[in-house]
């Protein structure tokens, strides 16, 4: 903006980066996997993730807010678990279970959000 104030809301922001970043790190994945189902995992998530990102960038503009910060930092967290089990995708189960959790946090944050 033109006056220097940045009407972006930062935890937001970082979340959505955080949300592209799984997309793209799931996209890699898909690249090496051969076995069928666990290409459907991934990709199911995938779809997940981008439905998140969207709606992120719906509210990207909210006003800044501890609750946004903390949820956020509950992603975060989440985050580790996800990206290890991105790394060693033969359990499924694990995958599965593991971006359930992160997606859940993440769900939080938007609720969150929106109540601002």
């Amino acid at each position: 903006m033109a006056n220097g104030n940045n009407p972006v809301n930062q935890d937001l922001k970082q979340l959505h980066g955080l949300l592209v970043k799984t997309n793209e790190d799931l996209s890699k994945k898909l690249g090496t996997i051969t076995d069928p189902a666990a290409a459907r995992a991934v990709v199911t998530e995938m779809r997940e993730v981008v439905h998140r990102i969207d709606l992120v960038q719906s509210l990207l503009f909210k006003a800044a807010s501890q609750g946004i910060s903390g949820a956020v930092a509950r992603v975060q967290a989440a985050n580790a678990d996800l990206a290890s089990s991105i790394e060693d995708i033969t359990n499924l189960t694990r995958f599965v279970t593991t971006a359930s959790n992160f997606l859940t946090l993440v769900d939080d944050a938007i609720d969150l959000a929106k109540t601002l």
